[in-house]
């Protein structure tokens, strides 16, 4: 894989991600994911922790995250805390 960097200018036209163009958030750019990830082959059951590392590109007021339906999210904080709902 050949790594790329692009920066976002003000005013330009937002970066579309090569694997996953219809995804993402515009307003943020994720530098690192950090997953803990526990499989039980038994009962066929994923359970796990992301923390995601992101720089915003502007101010945000709100933001949002994606997650595939079959998988649910119990608990979301920025910077240690519970954002605002």
């Amino acid at each position: 894989m050949t790594a790329r960097k692009r920066v976002a200018k003000k005013g330009s036209a937002p970066v579309i991600d090569p694997y996953l163009p219809g995804s993402g958030n515009f307003g943020y750019r994720v530098s690192r994911y950090e997953l803990e990830l526990e499989y039980k082959v038994a009962i066929n059951r994923l359970a796990g922790a992301a923390a995601i590392t992101a720089v915003t590109l502007a101010e945000l007021k709100t933001f949002t995250l994606d997650l595939s339906d079959a998988l649910s999210v119990i608990k979301v904080t920025v910077n240690g805390k519970r954002p605002a709902q």
